[in-house]
């Protein structure tokens, strides 16, 4: 299954050949015109006050402005690039003289009030929040419902559930608060298809592979033994396979990453294995403290380890 990020993509160019209104006084025809900004209002705003979107524009009352003019298209973006607003207009009001007297029209992006999730059988409202990322009281644009569903869906499958399917949609009331609905369709778990091994030298991905208890591939001939994919189990396995280094030697050996990749038909999984086994120990030599009962070479019998051996960590 592959997840592929939804961008918002937003044309400066067209927003402000479209947003750039001019009134009766302001014809096409015109072309860049100077003037001296005499005043400034604004239009939709609720919750910001009317001071604070022109100190958000960048524009200024006596300032001189060409319109259109790169002026124009700057305050456009810095009004769009803090995020609050879901559509924004300046246009020329009026003018009278040399005198310009601007309108900046917004519309407001409502905010959260609550967030429903339901659906969620097998993890918590509390396990996913951290996917959801929303409080109540921020602004919640349409942009961040399709971030919810992409990380949402993105947990799920890195938890062995790559046929989830969440739906993300909000209630708006008419004091421009959000309810957020977050819908979701868990789908079954993974089964594991094929498990391989980057980077073992020296131990075979076959005895790796024998070091999984829990993980293990769907085969014919193991058809009593279960291959759905548990991330938990999984994650207790990848210590196995580290156990199983220190006891050959290799006592640096580790597990650097694991890559989950969800086959087409999103019921199976693929899973690689990168190890670093660093390199292989041997005993060089014994030494006992303090043994005033018995000698080092009765302790070192019954140790059970002499010089040139492989160093184990089951001894």
């Amino acid at each position: 299954m592959t997840f592929k990020k939804a961008g918002l993509k937003l044309s400066l160019i067209s927003i402000i050949l479209f947003s750039f209104i001019s009134g009766k006084t302001f014809s096409q025809n015109d072309g860049p015109t100077t003037y001296r900004i005499a005043s400034i209002n604004t239009k939709g705003n609720k919750n910001y006050e009317t001071n604070t979107i022109i100190s958000y524009s960048g524009l200024n009352i006596g300032q001189e402005i060409t319109i259109p003019s790169d002026q124009t298209k700057e305050a456009l973006e810095r009004l769009w690039n803090i995020g609050i607003f879901s559509d924004v207009k300046i246009y020329l009001e009026k003018k009278f003289g040399n005198d310009a007297y601007l309108v900046i029209e917004v519309e407001e992006l409502p905010r959260v009030e609550k967030v429903e999730i339901s659906g969620n059988d097998e993890f918590s409202n509390d396990d996913l929040k951290e996917y959801i990322n929303v409080v109540n009281g921020e602004v919640i644009s349409d942009q961040k419902l399709k971030d919810i569903e992409y990380n949402l869906e993105k947990y799920y499958a890195d938890e062995g559930y790559g046929l989830a399917d969440v739906k993300v949609d909000k209630l708006v009331s008419s004091g421009n608060e959000a309810r957020i609905r977050v819908k979701i369709n868990e789908g079954e778990k993974l089964s594991v298809n094929k498990i391989t091994f980057e980077g073992n030298k020296n131990i075979s991905s076959d005895d790796l592979k024998s070091a999984l208890e829990e993980t293990t591939e769907d085969v014919w001939w193991k058809f009593w033994q279960g291959s759905t994919f548990d991330k938990q189990k999984f994650e207790a396995d990848k210590k196995l396979i580290e156990n199983l280094y220190r006891e050959k030697g290799y006592r640096d050996a580790v597990v650097l990453t694991d890559k989950l990749e969800i086959l087409p038909s999103r019921t199976d999984v693929n899973i690689k294995v990168t190890v670093d086994e660093g390199k292989k120990y041997y005993v060089n030599d014994i030494k006992f403290e303090g043994n005033k009962l018995y000698d080092s070479r009765f302790l070192e019998s019954k140790l059970g380890l002499k010089k040139g051996d492989v160093y184990n960590t089951k001894n």
